[in-house]
């Protein structure tokens, strides 16, 4: 008998997903919406997810399975096999940890088919496994930015188009044909494999739909997630968006959606610093972006008065002109409007691990402000210090004592630049990391 070309193409990249898996091929198994293929491709699974994949493929006729040798574990080169052998004429791409609504493709479909639409955008729910039960949250399908709309021309919408959806290929149908003209493909990038893909799709649509639906029940918080595990790679954020800007440049897009770019760019580097739970990952990343990173996403090209919020201006400009101690010192929670009782300030916020800090150079009146401002949550005081200890004063001690006490920052209340230079040079001569020295202007 011959088979029926599918108009859609549902692709999950299958990993070590034994835990999660039978409940989501369920949910597939059970979609309303028949003229489909499935295909899986095992990324080198190392629990019974093959056997579990076996069981299936002789259940239902649409369900490929393909095997990837190379076990890339963030999915994106079994994602890629996917799209290279999908016959439909549009593609899904899908978690094996998430549920599917029974009528997910079903209602995708008669979204792209009624507007003739190149995407499709759907809406979902964060379902949280220990309580079995889903959480209504705004970042998968951001309906205060869409305003009800059921159709966008992407172009028109140069300034926010990438704050409509949180940049992931699991809530989107999407045309192959428009995926396969513009080359369109998951990047091999640990934590954000499906970013790029996602928003490169969105700038070279003609017509996008939305579904306002929830369709997909997303174990954002599943073992298998990469973007919950965000300190082990603290920089993809960057790579990844670094990659969006050139290959919008590379289609002549980068002028259309540079207002956009920006915009979002600020709104991830906010996310990211704030995620961050210990403190060397938080430097790290910190140090990048006010290193180049930001710079080199374009961001300071963008005025003031073209970003979203003043908060985006007031984040990138504490980046490029603070050190890490002196953000999180300064850029306080007030600044933090969204979502901010879900994440967490940074590690200086953690009661349990506050920052050992010693103030250096008592002879400055500024040092006593400085330290009359300061909330015993923030920060735990060592000790005072100057270069030599007072003898009037014992709680003043020399540099020697303090280096002693091992404290995590420095601070320097208004030093002029070349008694901070000494300080630093000092502080070299007796192995104390002099990125530590905070100046506090």
């Amino acid at each position: 008998m011959i088979r029926k070309k599918p108009r859609v193409s549902v692709i999950i990249a299958i990993y070590n997903a034994e835990r999660y898996l039978k409940r989501t091929l369920d949910s597939l198994m059970e979609q309303t919406y028949e003229n489909m293929e499935m295909i899986f491709v095992e990324d080198g699974s190392t629990d019974a997810s093959k056997a579990i994949l076996a069981r299936y493929s002789v259940k239902d006729e649409r369900i490929r399975v393909l095997h990837q040798e190379y076990e890339s574990h963030n999915a994106s080169k079994a994602f890629n096999m996917g799209i290279d052998h999908a016959n439909g004429d549009y593609l899904m791409l899908l978690n094996d940890y998430d549920i599917f609504e029974p009528d997910l493709v079903e209602t995708a479909m008669k979204k792209a088919d009624s507007a003739g639409a190149d995407i499709v955008l759907y809406d979902a729910w964060l379902y949280d496994e220990g309580s079995d039960s889903d959480r209504y949250v705004d970042f998968y399908l951001n309906r205060d930015v869409l305003a009800g709309r059921h159709n966008i021309t992407p172009h028109k919408w140069n300034k926010d188009l990438y704050d409509i959806t949180s940049g992931c290929t699991w809530n989107m149908l999407v045309s192959r044909r428009m995926v396969n003209l513009y080359n369109i493909r998951l990047r091999d990038l640990n934590g954000a494999p499906d970013l790029e893909f996602a928003y490169l799709a969105l700038s070279c649509a003609q017509t996008v739909s939305i579904c306002y639906r929830r369709l997909v029940h997303n174990r954002r918080y599943a073992a298998s997630n990469h973007r919950t595990r965000i300190n082990e790679w603290p920089e993809t954020g960057y790579q990844a968006y670094l990659n969006i800007r050139e290959e919008l440049k590379k289609r002549g897009l980068y002028e259309t959606y540079k207002i956009a770019f920006a915009n979002k760019v600020m709104e991830e580097v906010e996310y990211y610093l704030k995620r961050m739970t210990d403190e060397q990952s938080f430097l790290k990343l910190y140090n990048a972006l006010h290193d180049g990173f930001l710079e080199r996403l374009g961001v300071y090209e963008i005025p003031d008065r073209d970003f979203a919020t003043r908060r985006a201006v007031v984040v990138r400009d504490a980046i490029r002109d603070m050190t890490p101690m002196e953000y999180l010192l300064n850029v306080k929670d007030d600044v933090i409007e969204k979502e901010r009782d879900y994440f967490k300030l940074p590690y200086s916020r953690d009661k349990k691990h506050r920052p050992r800090v010693a103030i250096f150079g008592t002879r400055n009146p500024a040092a006593v402000v400085f330290f009359n401002c300061i909330r015993e949550e923030d920060l735990d005081i060592v000790c005072w210090a100057d270069f030599k200890g007072d003898e009037k004063n014992s709680i003043v001690t020399g540099i020697d004592e303090m280096v002693e006490k091992r404290p995590d920052y420095v601070f320097v209340v208004n030093p002029g630049i070349e008694y901070l230079r000494k300080v630093k040079e000092a502080l070299r001569s007796r192995t104390f990391d002099e990125r530590r020295v905070i100046s506090l202007r």
